[in-house]
């Protein structure tokens, strides 16, 4: 007599096993499955000889009320409250934890700083190549402000001499007892003037040279740090 062996269908079996323990697979038959089915892999990975991955088959995923269901798709609704992708065997291959508005927030501002970090690198290299390019353009400009600088110097020099002058003269005026002309006052206010100046020009590329050099030292040390890998 004939016995008639009820068999489920595949997808019929795996809906079932949503809310079941699978049992454990023995490592003769995991092996057997990972490696000796070669239908189990594309012909690329075959091809080159890469390190098998298995494929993933199924999701277990779990719905608001932490129940588990077993799909061979998943949407992104359902991947709100967290999900398992399953190999052929029911083994778990990645576990994907519950989505969590905080956390997303985080992920997604440490993305942006290390895209916004990739993207100063990419600036960087574009406007200096290496870090001895930087070096060199940086010691190019505090050379044409030391040149600046020397300019004013000398300038103001000349102004400091026609100041002295000037006071000079006005103290001559007052040892003799005798009022300042108004020409005088004039010349020697815009002595004054003029010298006051030229000192906050010589100030200001002083404070730019050391602005450069601390400029240029984050920018060279940032070149390097890429240049030997990092």
């Amino acid at each position: 007599m004939n016995k008639k062996i009820n068999r489920l269908h595949p997808l019929s079996f795996a809906s079932l096993l949503g809310a079941v323990i699978f049992p454990a697979i023995t490592t003769s038959a995991l092996a057997e499955s990972y490696y000796g089915d070669s239908s189990y892999y594309s012909d690329s990975a075959r091809s080159k000889n890469s390190i098998l991955q298995p494929k993933v088959r199924w999701y277990r995923y779990y719905d608001s009320n932490g129940q588990p269901h077993l799909s061979n798709s998943i949407t992104t609704e359902q991947m709100r409250f967290g999900y398992e992708a399953l190999d052929r065997n029911m083994q778990v291959v990645k576990k994907v934890e519950p989505y969590s508005a905080e956390q997303y927030a985080m992920q997604k501002a440490q993305r942006d700083a290390a895209m916004a970090k990739r993207n100063a690198d990419l600036d960087l290299k574009k406007a200096y190549v290496s870090s001895v390019a930087a070096a060199a353009k940086r010691d190019q400009i505090l050379a044409d402000m030391t040149s600046r600088r020397s300019y004013l110097m000398t300038q103001l020099a000349g102004l400091q001499s026609t100041l002295s002058k000037n006071i000079a003269d006005a103290a001559d005026y007052e040892r003799q007892q005798k009022p300042i002309p108004l020409a005088l006052q004039k010349n020697l206010a815009e002595s004054r003037k003029n010298v006051d100046e030229a000192q906050q020009n010589v100030a200001a590329i002083d404070a730019r040279q050391q602005q450069v050099r601390a400029e240029y030292e984050v920018i060279i040390r940032r070149l390097s740090a890429m240049e030997h890998g990092d």
